[in-house]
């Protein structure tokens, strides 16, 4: 690696860091990352999607493309560290059966909620398949999406609330 790329790396890493919030101690408690789980998620995306995929950091909420599915570097919303770690398997196992069996072409500048949109209209397939070919990912993918929705939602909708009472959103919602 040249000096320029090693001095963009780190300038690009130092932005990076910088513009998120940090977070919170409750936060760090039940995180879980990425970066140790993508061997053994690399592993089971390859299986799942019948040919080999690749599992790389997302820099914001993930998606996929061709045979590279981008996740978020890290998952905090759920209760537990376990239960942020199965989450990530659960994603993989949505991703590639909606890869195989209920492909969406989306233009590469898609936002996060044309993602979700995108996502939303093919969950009926893909939770059909997952029944059928692995029941306890599709039991996952509904019981954790409910409890990713009911944070997010909860969230948002906290800090609708305290918006018009003229406080500041509450921290943490993202």
């Amino acid at each position: 690696m040249a000096w320029d790329e090693a001095l963009f790396g780190w300038l690009y890493d130092a932005v990076r860091k910088r513009r998120g919030a940090l977070p919170s101690k409750e936060e760090l408690l039940r995180e879980a990352r990425l970066e140790p789980l993508v061997p053994r998620l690399r592993l089971l995306a390859s299986a799942l999607g019948e040919r080999s995929l690749e599992v790389r950091e997302a820099e914001g909420d993930g998606s996929f493309r061709d045979d590279v599915i981008f996740l978020p570097s890290r998952m905090d919303w759920a209760s537990d560290p376990e239960r942020n770690e199965l989450a990530y398997v659960v994603r993989v196992a949505f991703v590639t059966t909606a890869m195989r069996c209920a492909p969406v072409s989306l233009p590469e500048d898609a936002d996060s909620d044309e993602r979700a949109i995108a996502a939303v209209a093919v969950a009926d397939v893909v939770l059909r398949v997952l029944q059928e070919e692995l029941p306890v990912a599709a039991e996952g993918c509904v019981a954790l999406g409910a409890e990713a929705l009911a944070g997010r939602v909860g969230c948002w909708t906290r800090a609708r609330v305290r918006s018009t009472r003229g406080q500041r959103r509450a921290s943490g919602c993202r």
